[in-house]
């Protein structure tokens, strides 16, 4: 019952975030804070350190670096250039950016990098191409979630370790593993193809009037390296 009661106060927290134009995440926190004490009988500084002191400085810092890269207008440029590349097969564009997610995650730092990074580019190539928001989220989500499960990614790792600890013997988890990555690859790319059929995707088109895109700056070109 309490778990059915967490699960409903994230989509309170998020509705009522959306509705007052307030941040969920401190919604999450009044939340966490009236469960823990009144549900649970925990302290206040118990409750403190379940805080993911780790993530929040990975998701702070990305923030600040991208917000730069969005202000000086690096994401943005990145974009005309991805999409100028493809002037001529913009139905490919969709299918270029899952790519690049899948790449990039199956690299080895796994979706979480993907979701810190990749949705201020995805989401402006998005409305440059008039590209429906749900391929845009699908994109980030599949693409990154898919690379995680490639043999150097987190992802990929993370499952081995739980096999191991479950209690599986090598020879299982050698036998297990790529059925698991496989599986879930295969149902992202189903997932992705579904919806780019659903939303229409190969009718985005480029900008009227397009042209070839400024080359980046010195200041810019140290965000894209």
């Amino acid at each position: 019952m309490i778990s059915l009661i967490v699960v409903g106060s994230i989509f309170v927290a998020v509705a009522l975030g959306y509705k007052l134009k307030l941040n969920v995440g401190l919604i999450a926190i009044a939340f966490s804070y009236l469960f823990g004490t009144f549900m649970l009988g925990m302290k206040a500084k118990d409750i403190i350190g379940l805080w993911p002191t780790s993530l929040f400085f990975f998701i702070m810092m990305a923030s600040f670096f991208y917000g730069i890269a969005v202000t000086n207008g690096t994401l943005s440029l990145i974009s005309e250039h991805a999409i100028y590349a493809f002037r001529k097969k913009p139905w490919f564009i969709p299918i270029m950016m899952w790519l690049a997610c899948f790449g990039i995650s199956g690299l080895g730092p796994g979706p979480t990098t993907i979701f810190a990074f990749m949705p201020a580019i995805v989401l402006s190539t998005a409305e440059m191409i008039h590209m429906n928001k749900l391929v845009a989220a699908i994109i980030i989500v599949g693409g990154g979630v898919a690379g995680g499960y490639t043999p150097i990614s987190l992802c990929y790792a993370t499952v081995r370790a739980c096999l191991s600890i479950s209690g599986y013997t090598e020879t299982q988890i050698t036998e297990i593993l790529p059925k698991v990555a496989f599986n879930n690859i295969l149902a992202q790319v189903l997932i992705f193809i579904l919806i780019y059929i659903i939303c229409r995707s190969w009718k985005v088109t480029t900008p009227e009037g397009l042209k070839k895109p400024e080359p980046f700056s010195n200041q810019q070109k140290k965000h894209c390296y």
